[in-house]
């Protein structure tokens, strides 16, 4: 990581994380270990991703409303690809599930913190 390059660097995270907004909700100031973690869609969002950092910063202490449905999974092991014969193929899957596999542990989140899907976020003025 020391290496690269401050572009090669958010190049990097945009390839691991997409274009989304890193949403974490702490309903306690006390207990900021017990969070819900979502990503959203910035086309979903009245401002820009960029814009939104600008106003409000990364981290938002505000009144929010936030409405969001909980996402609870066991912990699976690792598919395996199943090999068809054809050893092009089964590399390229097995490339593929590793990338996978990477970006879910990019992106997972560990308890006490628990994943959530944003349905709404919204503050009255």
């Amino acid at each position: 990581m020391k290496a690269l390059k401050l572009n090669e660097i958010t190049t990097f995270m945009r390839q691991m994380y997409g274009e989304t907004v890193r949403i974490k909700v702490v309903a306690n100031k006390k207990h900021k270990e017990n969070v819900f973690v979502g990503s959203g869609d910035p086309d979903s969002f009245h401002d820009t991703v960029s814009s939104l950092t600008q106003k409000y910063g990364y981290e938002v202490d505000a009144n929010w409303t936030v409405m969001g449905q909980s996402n609870i999974s066991a912990v699976s092991e690792e598919p395996a690809p199943i090999p068809i014969g054809n050893a092009m193929e089964d590399m390229f899957e097995q490339i593929a599930l590793m990338v996978s596999g990477l970006n879910r542990m990019a992106t997972a989140v560990k308890f006490p913190a628990i994943s959530f899907n944003p349905i709404s976020i919204y503050r009255e003025c």
